[in-house]
């Protein structure tokens, strides 16, 4: 049996993440023409960024990714709550430095919403309330990138698969679920250029 999808466009994740320095046009809440398909790229390359600077301060970074580790450093603690409905997956809350994720949800799934949650932070998103339909479709979106980038780092995911280990081995080894694990997998460049089977 497999674990629950980890995509939250589907989800509905709430978030109350309070503006942040960011792009002037998300300083307004408003995304321009030019911002209506999400820049996937530059949530990951956010990731990235974070994830360097967070792997330089411990010394080194493996998987899996220690994401309640990195939410605190981040200055954030992860609480689970279990009086949620089951729909709900996490939100995030800025001015409380906290990110609340459904604990009864399947730990591969609370680590992706964890990370979803981070990637608003580090974003910079606006919280849902001040946002359009299209603008909550296309932050959650650039979460998503984010978080998929936060839980299979490249660098260490990308080496790995040019060896072909095992999907399960895979999964086990940066603890997500193997539907998370091929999503990735498509997503990376070098399996895109060279029609990588999965």
């Amino acid at each position: 049996m497999g674990a629950p999808s980890e995509t939250h466009s589907e989800a509905r994740t709430r978030h109350e993440s309070c503006e942040k320095e960011s792009l002037p046009v998300r300083e307004t809440g408003r995304l321009s023409r030019n911002d209506a398909v999400p820049r996937i790229g530059d949530s990951c390359e956010t990731a990235r960024r974070a994830l360097e600077t967070f792997g330089a301060e411990k010394g080194s970074l493996r998987a899996p990714v220690p994401v309640a580790e990195l939410a605190q450093w981040l200055g954030y603690t992860v609480i689970r709550l279990y009086a949620v409905p089951d729909e709900f997956s996490a939100l995030v809350s800025v001015q409380d430095k906290l990110i609340g994720v459904n604990g009864r949800h399947h730990p591969h799934r609370q680590r992706f919403s964890i990370c979803h949650e981070i990637g608003h932070i580090l974003l910079g998103h606006l919280p849902e309330s001040r946002c359009s339909p299209a603008e909550i479709k296309a932050f959650n979106e650039e979460a998503d990138a984010c978080a998929g980038e936060l839980l299979m780092p490249e660098p260490l995911l990308a080496p790995l698969v040019r060896q072909r280990l095992d999907l399960k081995d895979l999964s086990s080894r940066f603890d997500v679920s193997q539907d998370a694990l091929l999503r990735r997998i498509r997503s990376l460049p070098t399996s895109r250029s060279s029609g990588q089977r999965s």
